[in-house]
């Protein structure tokens, strides 16, 4: 099993592998030489962003700490920041040799979704100072029904194959309705392949334009009252589709961020126990979202079931939210793991998420006593776990010391 550093090793070799072959005299011909390679760069930026790091800081931070000796020319972040911008093109480059060098682009199976992509809040969106003119896509206002939720941005296009990879990913605009993407979405998709989608993309009449014209068959789940049509995803199917859900779930940083008030509810575990999250009643509260199929939550398990035990009877109150929507295995990875900490289930109280306005798991809040969001995390921080337990340390410290 690979842990971080050969992960690590594997990115960056398959970087400079790929890289040589796409550019085999590289892409800089005049101008300074930066510090780092490009492949050292573009390491760093994937693997940041596969550990959760959400922003530059975080991944140039976390990196310095961890891996100096891996990386001795990263001194400073703004080169960082700046290297990677001149490579963005050259990422895209490399990530389509390595989906092509795969074969997934041609999987006999493919998946497409949307995803929102916000640029900033529906009601800061008069007052944001990025994406104003100039812009070859305008941002606009958008709805994603699977979360009740309207934001200001775009839409990000999503096609995986059967494996789970990505092999096309278009930004879209936010306000049309999934279906109108129908076509962007399976751009380059091979004739012969069987499309898989969610109910958004039901139009039997552009299922059977595709069909007829491409040779592409889309198959989506039927709304309640609907006949059986010719293009209805059978049931052995389902989670295939669903497979696209754990991929475009991948983690973003919480709306919800430091310094705001943390939304306040009071639900029932799954042990039959209320819980209320308001002033808190003096209690600091650290809020988890998670699921038992999720593969950065489980490893994060035995981190929290540390702190639990660590602090749960010195003040620190842990609360979390699955979003399970099978309790049996949710119930069998409790048993297994023996949590002994509160777990609510959105199967009883669905709008939580949306409270929260979730957009990946795991998710983390470190709530203080009066009710203020003092730090959130989103993906796993089983690899940063000093980051982690500081926080909750430095929150649970007497005032003063």
């Amino acid at each position: 099993m690979f842990n971080e550093a050969l992960f690590i090793i594997a990115v960056y070799c398959l970087i400079c592998e790929v890289y040589g072959q796409v550019y085999p005299h590289g892409v800089r011909h005049r101008g300074f030489v930066p510090q780092l390679t490009d492949s050292e760069a573009l390491t760093i930026a994937i693997v940041g962003e596969y550990l959760g790091l959400g922003e530059d800081k975080a991944i140039f931070e976390y990196f310095s700490k961890h891996y100096p000796a891996w990386f001795p020319a990263l001194t400073d972040r703004s080169l960082l920041v700046r290297q990677w911008t001149n490579l963005w093109q050259v990422q895209q480059v490399i990530w389509q040799a390595i989906v092509q060098r795969s074969g997934a682009d041609h999987s006999a199976i493919q998946i497409i979704d949307t995803l929102p992509v916000p640029v900033c809040q529906v009601k800061r969106y008069k007052r944001r100072h990025i994406f104003c003119q100039d812009v070859l896509l305008e941002p606009d206002v958008g709805y994603c029904a699977s979360k009740d939720w309207y934001y200001f941005g775009f839409k990000g296009g999503l096609r995986i194959a059967a494996n789970g990879m990505i092999v096309h990913a278009p930004l879209l605009l936010a306000r049309p309705h999934d279906s109108q993407h129908t076509d962007a979405l399976l751009a380059g998709t091979p004739a012969g392949t069987l499309g898989l989608a969610d109910k958004a993309f039901l139009d039997e009449d552009k299922q059977t334009a595709l069909q007829d014209d491409y040779a592409l068959r889309l198959l989506t789940p039927l709304r309640e009252g609907m006949q059986p049509t010719a293009f209805m995803l059978p049931e052995g199917l389902k989670g295939l589709r669903q497979l696209i859900e754990t991929v475009n779930g991948q983690p973003l940083p919480p709306p919800v961020t430091s310094g705001a008030p943390a939304p306040g509810f009071t639900a029932v575990d799954l042990a039959g126990v209320t819980h209320t999250l308001a002033a808190n009643g003096g209690r600091p509260t650290l809020l988890q979202f998670w699921a038992s199929w999720c593969p950065h939550c489980r490893s994060d398990l035995s981190l929290v079931k540390k702190l639990f035990a660590q602090y749960g009877g010195n003040g620190l109150r842990i609360l979390t939210v699955s979003v399970d929507q099978d309790l049996n295995a949710l119930q069998a990875l409790i048993q297994k793991e023996q949590l002994a900490y509160p777990v609510i289930s959105t199967a009883a109280h669905p709008s939580l998420p949306d409270l929260y306005e979730m957009q990946g798991i795991p998710a983390y809040y470190l709530i203080g006593a009066d009710g203020t969001i003092v730090k959130t995390w989103s993906g796993s921080v089983t690899e940063r776990p000093s980051d982690f337990e500081d926080a909750v340390t430095r929150l649970l410290a007497p005032a003063g010391t």
